[in-house]
């Protein structure tokens, strides 16, 4: 068996390995918690990101969702992909568009947006990064729907 090296574009996704927290907001005002945790796998092949993010639905009931990507790139055509897991057990794919700092990817529709389309974007930050989920409800543009400042914490 040979050992092949990972392919040097992954570097690029660095800024997401490590251990981050952070509050966010809603479009309608509510706040969520989110923690994330992305490692290198499979000798620096992949990237795993393991998500929770927790809203609260009254003063005693906190809505829990977990999830968890794996991110890699294609060996022929170089592009960025990944497969995401949810506690639904659904698995969701996403192209990757990944730029200086900058990750954008067309994600999924919150359920009481209304909106035609969704595109997460990830900002590199001196602090960690900024995790912005834009909505376009009629084709007429994007909307910022929720924003979290993901925080990295000390190891």
């Amino acid at each position: 068996m040979s050992h092949v090296d990972p392919p040097p574009s992954l570097g690029a996704l660095g800024f997401l390995v490590g251990r981050f927290r952070g509050e966010g907001t809603l479009q309608r005002g509510a706040t969520f918690e989110k923690d994330v945790v992305g490692r290198w796998e499979v000798a620096g092949h992949f990237l795993s990101l393991s998500m929770s993010a927790s809203y609260r639905v009254n003063d005693r009931v906190m809505d829990v969702h977990h999830a968890m990507a794996l991110v890699g790139v294609e060996r022929g055509s170089g592009a960025f992909q990944a497969h995401v897991f949810t506690d639904g057990g659904e698995i969701l794919e996403h192209r990757l568009i990944v730029e200086a700092g900058r990750i954008s990817f067309g994600d999924r529709v919150p359920h009481e947006s209304r909106a035609r389309v969704a595109r997460k974007i990830l900002l590199r930050t001196s602090y960690g990064y900024d995790e912005t989920l834009e909505i376009d409800r009629d084709g007429g543009g994007f909307e910022t729907y929720s924003f979290v400042r993901l925080e990295r914490m000390a190891e």
